[in-house]
């Protein structure tokens, strides 16, 4: 697996490249994006909230935002590669092209089922 011959949006049997990057995903499909964003808003909020992430089924960072991603039907894979001096993972995200307005729709009302979650648990 070559870095360099991939880009979000690249379709392979059927599937689509949604997220990729070195070690953790840091580029996203436009849909996904947005979504991940949110996600990490959430986290933020919860966590200055002084609120259990892990009760909450919140998980901050990268490896948050790619838990998120594999909860809307995101697959993960990587590869180690090697470069002069430097190593890491390749990570790419697939998911079935015909499955994107259904996660597209599972992250609306994810985000907002964890909205109304950290909402709760903030009334006293």
């Amino acid at each position: 697996m070559n870095p360099e011959d991939y880009e979000v949006g690249l379709t392979k049997r059927s599937r689509t490249l949604v997220a990729m990057g070195d070690d953790w995903p840091d580029q996203w499909a436009g849909w996904l994006e947005d979504a991940v964003q949110q996600y990490d808003a959430l986290v933020e909020q919860a966590d200055d909230a002084g609120l259990d992430l892990e009760a909450l089924q919140l998980e901050a960072h990268a490896s948050g935002q790619q838990a998120f991603a594999e909860r809307l039907g995101v697959e993960f894979e990587s590869e180690f590669w090697e470069g002069e001096c430097i190593s890491g993972h390749f990570v790419c995200g697939w998911i079935k092209t015909k499955e994107i307005p259904k996660a597209t729709a599972a992250a609306h009302r994810i985000l907002a089922e964890l909205k109304a979650k950290i909402s709760d648990a903030q009334t006293p």
